[in-house]
């Protein structure tokens, strides 16, 4: 992958944690509702996207993606895949490094 690639790459996830920052309110969120609201946050650059690629996303940033409690949710609905608010503002793991897809 040639350096300016990579920069973009980068700079894509960097755009990506800015938004969720944006976006997650509250202490968690799944991953089926940040499609959503990055979708319509801005369309043309996360229209595509689906729960798996968000989360293969949010890996290569270095953000954990688990199962976390959503407690904006009713209860039989809260427990899903997602990311906790914190994730967002923790560095990535020493030694990770970002992969081209």
């Amino acid at each position: 992958m040639a350096a300016g690639e990579r920069l973009e790459r980068e700079q894509r996830q960097v755009e990506l944690l800015d938004d969720l920052r944006a976006i997650v309110t509250g202490p968690a969120a799944h991953l089926v509702d940040l499609v959503a609201r990055l979708g319509e946050l801005r369309p043309g650059v996360y229209g595509h996207l689906d729960p798996t690629s968000l989360g293969s996303m949010l890996r290569a940033a270095g953000v954990s993606v688990s199962t976390v409690w959503d407690p904006s949710k009713p209860r039989e609905q809260a427990a899903g895949k997602g990311i906790r608010r914190e994730w967002l503002d923790q560095p990535p793991e020493p030694g990770l490094r970002l992969v081209s897809g």
